[in-house]
């Protein structure tokens, strides 16, 4: 382990295991994912409540494990800041999307096979 290295913060900053510097990222989620939120960025995570059911959070953590992380909590919460980070989730929904309307006619015929058991 190098010097001076604080475990238990790098382990909370690193939501996935990608090595990268902890940025400071704005979230609105919906008041459900509040235990979620303080369990993976620390009971230290800056928070206010929006009313509406929602929150705000600011989180300091990497910002490659944030983008996999808000993906899939992507129904209840949004990145607001930073903006390129808010873009790159959006691209990434927009391929995706793209992606699954290019293969919904499955290569496989698998919803055929299924109709005809």
């Amino acid at each position: 382990m190098p010097p001076g290295l604080d475990l238990a913060c790098y382990v909370q900053e690193r939501v996935y295991p990608f090595s990268c510097e902890a940025i400071g990222t704005a979230l609105r989620c919906d008041e459900a994912l509040l235990r979620e939120v303080l369990d993976r960025f620390g009971m230290e995570t800056r928070l206010r409540d929006n009313g509406n059911d929602a929150f705000d959070a600011v989180v300091f953590t990497g910002a490659a494990g944030l983008k996999f992380w808000a993906l899939q909590y992507v129904e209840v919460c949004q990145v607001m800041e930073p903006s390129w980070l808010q873009q790159e989730i959006c691209d990434t929904l927009r391929t995706g999307w793209a992606r699954c309307h290019k293969n919904a006619e499955s290569a496989f015929g698998i919803e055929q096979k299924k109709e005809r058991l």
